[in-house]
């Protein structure tokens, strides 16, 4: 009976003892459990910058399509889809009998009307004839004078980039002289020395793979090989030139040079040369004497055909419009004393005089209808979409081809009414392709469209950015834009959502001791990621960015057992090791109570 008392005793007291214990190491883990806990930013040093986004199709600057003026039946068809062409030459040749016949018919009602004004005239026709000839001369020193002053106004001839810049404003230039050069990098060459005897072995359209300090390898093809070139002193090894299209390069400079590779079927090596890019330069001079009032393009500056260069001033040909016009009114007004009307009672004179001055209009407009026959290129550029053929019928308005410059190329994006106002025309953009995976290229905003698009009660304003050295893009494939509205580098900053506004201030949350703490900061630039400290703190200080603060049910038994404990919190991204030391920190405190019993 004693034993079983004794047993009795102990079991008791052991079931007391891990009671105890297991409530006290509950208690303990629970109050632990109950604290808070922190998930901390570092202030780093990098770099903030804040972009606009949005997607657009590449196309080329200048494009332009070109539509007949007249209708017709083609009789030629002078190029094809990927040819180069310059501003001003004739692609496509109409014929239509009807305007050739009209334009006979308005020759032949002038001459008509000229013989009815001599034979009225009679005795007069000599002196009539001989003052509208003065009036002629006149209309001619007319037209001379206004397109003198006209030539006061340079513009580019063709597209390139401007390599020379001869006049400054307030400098006096004489007629013929130099002021800019343009190199048309859009059409560039590279000119290689070849063996006579590998000479023959290249044709045209050949490609040659070619290394351009600054600009990597690019490929042209042969546009004028020299199989056919005598060899200098009957050599068979002399070298001879051989020339290479280059495709379009932003950024290329005459003279520069460069390493060509050529492969050749039949050779086991290839053929390994040094070259050149020849100076496809244009000259533009100056075609009149003058100041120069203002000089509106500088060196390395692209252009394209048509844009402004240079004005000048010049009186003395100022003077000269006037004196001729001043001509014409004296000479027409003694036209009409020799025809005066008192002259005319039946009015006959006037008649004949009006239909001639008709007779003349309506032959010009002939003139210049046959001459809308040719339908010519607008600008530089290449051809592309040229699908009518000769024999085809068209109607006036009717598309003939595009031709663009595709060493220019752009693109355009929509930016909503809140971020139009941070764009402007100079910031600089990346632009990344789907079609040309893993290259970004660089750009900068050239216009913003001051009208907007307004849809679904937004407003949208188009943005064109043009890209820098283009190689390698098509017209029309699907572009993502970035443009840098603002950017610092190497710069102080937290996470956005580290810091909060009140009041026009900024504050972080910081950790001293047990106590979460408002700290006023300084800031700067603030993207929606991102925030610039510029005061307040300092690099690899540490503020708090969540506080995990746990709600529990907790219900206790003897040998333990517990209903779900779930915690509340915000999710955001952090650093594994510090996530890492966090939770080591936590078991550390829950273990410590834990063991005071197991001493005693």
């Amino acid at each position: 009976m004693r034993k079983k008392l004794v047993a009795t005793v102990i079991i008791v007291a052991v079931a007391a003892g891990g009671g105890w214990y297991w409530t006290t190491t509950r208690a303990s883990v629970a109050a632990a459990q109950n604290q808070p806990q922190y998930i901390f930013a570092t202030v780093q040093r990098g770099d903030i910058r804040s972009t606009i986004s949005g997607t657009g199709p590449v196309a080329s600057v200048n494009g332009v399509m070109v539509k007949t003026n007249q209708s017709g039946t083609i009789r030629q068809v002078l190029a094809k889809d990927g040819d180069r062409v310059k501003a001003g030459q004739v692609i496509m040749v109409l014929e239509n009998a009807t305007l050739e016949s009209q334009l006979r018919q308005a020759q032949v009602d002038l001459s008509n009307n000229q013989a009815s004004l001599e034979n009225l005239l009679n005795p007069q026709a000599t002196a009539v004839r001989a003052q509208m000839l003065k009036i002629e001369s006149a209309k001619l020193t007319l037209k001379q004078r206004q397109q003198d002053v006209q030539r006061l106004t340079l513009s580019a001839p063709r597209s390139g980039i401007i390599t020379a810049v001869k006049a400054s404003a307030g400098s006096d230039i004489a007629a013929n002289t130099v002021l800019f050069n343009i190199f048309d990098d859009a059409n560039a060459s590279f000119t290689v020395a070849v063996s006579q005897s590998f000479a023959g072995k290249l044709n045209s359209g050949h490609p040659v793979q070619i290394t351009l300090p600054g600009f990597g390898r690019v490929e042209g093809k042969i546009q004028q090989g020299a199989a056919a070139a005598t060899p200098v002193s009957g050599n068979r090894d002399a070298n001879v030139p051989v020339s290479v299209a280059l495709p379009p390069i932003s950024g290329l400079r005459p003279g520069m040079v460069g390493q060509a590779v050529i492969q050749v079927d039949g050779l086991d090596f290839p053929i390994q040369a040094s070259g050149s890019v020849d100076a496809d330069l244009v000259e533009v001079r100056s075609q009149v004497a003058g100041s120069v009032a203002q000089v509106a393009a500088a060196e390395g500056d692209r252009v394209a055909a048509g844009d402004l260069l240079l004005k000048l001033t010049s009186d003395t040909l100022q003077i000269q419009l006037q004196q001729a016009e001043n001509d014409l009114q004296t000479q027409e007004q003694a036209l009409k004393n020799l025809l005066d009307p008192a002259k005319d009672p039946s009015g006959q004179l006037t008649q004949i005089m009006n239909k001639i001055e008709q007779s003349q209009i309506t032959l010009a407009t002939r003139q210049a209808d046959l001459a809308d026959l040719q339908v010519k290129a607008p600008v530089d550029g290449q051809i592309s979409a040229l699908t009518l053929r000769v024999g085809d019928k068209v109607s006036a308005n009717t598309n003939a081809f595009r031709v663009a410059d595709y060493g220019q190329m752009q693109t355009t994006i929509s930016v909503d009414e809140l971020d139009v106002a941070l764009t402007k025309v100079g910031q600089r953009a990346e632009i990344t392709l789907d079609a040309i995976a893993g290259k970004t290229y660089a750009g900068k905003v050239t216009k913003i469209n001051p009208e907007g698009i307004f849809r679904n009660d937004i407003a949208t304003f188009e943005v064109t950015v043009q890209i820098d050295q283009p190689t390698g893009l098509m017209a029309g494939m699907n572009s993502t834009v970035n443009i840098v509205t603002q950017e610092k580098l190497g710069v102080l900053w937290l996470p956005a959502q580290t810091v909060t506004v009140r009041q026009g201030r900024a504050f972080v949350q910081v950790l001293e001791g047990d106590q979460v703490k408002q700290k006023q900061v300084e800031v700067g630039v603030r993207t929606s990621t991102q925030v610039e400290i510029t005061g307040g703190l300092n690099e690899k200080d540490q503020v708090i960015q969540t506080i995990i603060r746990p709600t529990a049910q907790t219900g206790f038994s003897l040998f333990g057992g517990n209903r779900n404990q779930q915690q509340t919190q915000t999710t955001v991204p952090v650093d594994p090791a510090q996530r890492q030391q966090q939770m080591q920190n936590v078991r550390q405190k829950q273990q410590a109570p834990a063991q005071a019993p197991a001493g005693k």
